[in-house]
């Protein structure tokens, strides 16, 4: 695909960022495509019925830390996915992982994502 031909760059980018957000999170959590199939609980489970119940979180580039680690630390099984898959993550970079958790489960459908 080359850029301007049907799509302009903007939307390009996009779908390169999601792609590569999807492609990456199978590297750090378990691959939810393989998961779909059971329909037990998973890992993911509580974290998917926390925004089930209408929850939303919103998440702003300007917050500062203790808004955006307290924001990240509501959602139901979120740190408990982290913990489990990389125990030794600590601080700021446990957050990080939280998020971009959350960014890997919008691309590969199991959440919604508002931008």
């Amino acid at each position: 695909m080359y850029e301007g031909e049907q799509e302009g760059p903007a939307i390009i980018a996009q779908n390169l960022i999601s792609l590569a957000i999807r492609n990456t999170f199978i590297q750090y959590f378990p691959d939810p495509s393989k998961l779909k199939r059971k329909k037990e609980h998973t890992d993911y489970s509580s974290i998917i019925n926390w925004f089930a119940q209408n929850n939303m979180l919103d998440l702003l580039d300007k917050e500062n830390d203790k808004v955006y680690s307290s924001a990240l630390s509501i959602v139901d099984g979120l740190e408990e996915l982290v913990k489990k898959f990389h125990p030794d993550v600590k601080g700021t970079d446990k957050f990080v992982l939280m998020e971009f958790a959350l960014h890997g489960m919008a691309e590969h459908s199991l959440l919604s994502k508002i931008n």
